[in-house]
Formats: C-alpha cells, structure tokens, sequence
C-alpha cells in the first residue's frame, strides 16, 4: 500500500490520517504535463548532441554516454542489473551548462576534469588515462586506487566500449574555472 493517497488537490498521509500542505496550482494534470516536457526538451538535446558525430568512434562513445547504447550495470552489493535507462552516465555526469549552479549528481566528465592533474576524493593528484577510466568503471577504483562511492554503478563492457566512451569524453571541452576542484 502507497504511503500517500494521491488526489489532484489533497495528499493525506495514511499512517497519520492528516493532510499534508496544498499546493493548489500544482494539480496532478499539471504536474504531469511538466513531466512530458521535460522528458520531450532531454531527448531533444540528446538527439542534437549525438547527431553531430556521424558514425565513429565519438558516435558510439556518445550513444554509450546518453543510454542510447545500452549499458550494463550493478550496484555493489546487488546481484540484480540495473535498469539500462538508469545506468546511463549522463543521468548523473551531465551538468547544464546554462544553470547558474552548473552542479549536477556527479563530477562532469570532460577532457579538463580526467587527464589534468587533480586531487580526487582526498587522495593524491592524478589524472586518468584510458586504462585507469575503464578500471574506474569496472572495479569502482579511480586513477589514485581510491574506490569510489557505491552509489556510482559497476559496468560490464567491452574494452571496445570503453575506448569508445574514453574517446567521446576527451571531445568534450570545459574552462577549468567552471569545475569543482
């Protein structure tokens, strides 16, 4: 049974019996057609975004990249993969370039952000090189041999996938002033 008793105007939470706050412009009808959009406006800028590298390598790196391609991953501790359109690295590494926070879930991945040297995680500076990107994505162990958060998937893929999504990141380009250091 859900925790909320959704009705376009009154959220009544089950366990308590009260209501929570009304939001009286925000009715489900709405709050849906938000939802379409959004998901309208991200495919989009997906299709754009890999439309413009043909058919090579950056092609297959940004179809890995955006979930286009499929990708298999696992959380550690969990047997079950995960969802393709879950796993795919632009749901977390995509920053927006046009918001005024530029933060997204994760580091944003660029050719800045993985081959100058910088301190990761508390460990020492080191940059990535191709080998080290894909043992981050296979193991969860960066360039310093730091394992990364849980929370980031493990990914089963091809050394061929991999060089293709390495190669698809070092096109892209940042000014380090807009990073996180």
């Amino acid at each position: 049974m859900d925790r909320f008793q959704v009705n376009p105007v009154i959220f009544t939470d089950f366990r308590t019996g009260r209501e929570a706050p009304r939001i009286p412009w925000l009715s489900l009808s709405k709050t849906i057609g938000i939802l379409v959009v959004a998901c309208m406006v991200a495919e989009r800028a997906h299709a754009e975004a890999c439309g413009n590298f043909g058919s090579g390598t950056d092609a297959a790196g940004c179809r890995l990249f955006f979930g286009e391609t499929s990708l298999r991953g696992i959380i550690v501790g969990h047997d079950q993969p995960l969802p393709p359109d879950v796993v795919a690295c632009a749901n977390c590494h995509l920053g927006d370039a046009r918001s005024s926070s530029d933060r997204s879930f994760a580091p944003r991945l660029n050719r800045f952000t993985l081959t100058e040297l910088r301190q990761r995680r508390g460990g020492p500076p080191s940059r990535f090189s191709a080998a080290s990107f894909c043992r981050l994505l296979r193991t969860g162990v960066d360039s310093a041999y730091i394992v990364i958060s849980r929370q980031m998937p493990r990914y089963v893929l091809d050394d061929r996938e991999c060089l293709d999504l390495w190669s698809y990141l070092l096109e892209q380009s940042d000014e380090p002033h807009k990073e996180q250091q």
